[in-house]
């Protein structure tokens, strides 16, 4: 079934301008069995460890001393093609595969890149046909013009139906390190794998308290 629906996929794409001899020498697949290929040695990246509730957020301090809290395995130029023309990229920097997330219908993969302005994002992205499509920014930290905007997210399941469900909570700073209040949403997982906007939640403002920012991310907020 799973190779009916590449064939099927594969000769739609290729339908498309955009997507035939050149983007194929360029390093697209040009066979079902590559394609097959290349999808297996990509979701191989990913960690598959049961998720009950994960913490999603930047980490501040980078220096070569600090663990990342969410390590990942850099997603290769060979496996770009799956972005397609993915302009929200940073050029020079590579993404990294962090988790498979199990998803009512389709999987969710969250994956750390770098924006087109170097600003490090943490989304879920799912697959459509052999694209990846960024369905859900769960985590960043960016400064512009004397402001920084901070955004976490929690990974668990809201409604006790199995599904993993998505907390998202914002605030911004400014370069004193005055903050607004916190904009808290929540997103939960309908039985199609569509997100749907939770009216109320209630969290305990302990056990999903945001990271505070340093001093370090504050400066980036005088450039």
């Amino acid at each position: 079934m799973y190779k009916y629906f590449l064939y099927f996929t594969f000769i739609t794409l290729l339908s498309f301008p955009l997507l035939g001899t050149a983007q194929q020498s360029s390093g697209t697949p040009s066979s079902i069995g590559q394609i097959t290929e290349a999808r297996a040695l990509f979701e191989n990246l990913f960690s598959r460890n049961n998720i009950g509730k994960l913490h999603v957020f930047v980490q501040q301090d980078t220096s070569s001393e600090t663990m990342q809290p969410l390590p990942g395995q850099p997603i290769k130029d060979e496996f770009r093609f799956f972005f397609g023309n993915a302009g929200f990229l940073h050029a020079s920097r590579t993404p990294e595969a962090i988790s498979i997330v199990r998803g009512a219908s389709l999987d969710y993969f969250l994956i750390r890149y770098w924006n087109k302005t170097g600003h490090e994002e943490l989304a879920l992205f799912q697959f459509k046909g052999l694209r990846l499509k960024k369905r859900k920014l769960l985590a960043t930290i960016q400064c512009k013009e004397q402001q920084c905007w901070q955004q976490e997210a929690w990974i668990l399941d809201l409604d006790g139906d199995t599904d993993l469900d998505f907390v998202t909570k914002r605030r911004a700073y400014d370069r004193d390190g005055d903050q607004s209040a916190v904009k808290t949403k929540a997103f939960v997982q309908t039985d199609n794998g569509r997100l749907r906007a939770k009216a109320k939640v209630e969290l305990g403002a302990y056990e999903y308290a945001m990271k505070e920012m340093s001093e370090i991310s504050l400066a980036k907020s005088g450039n």
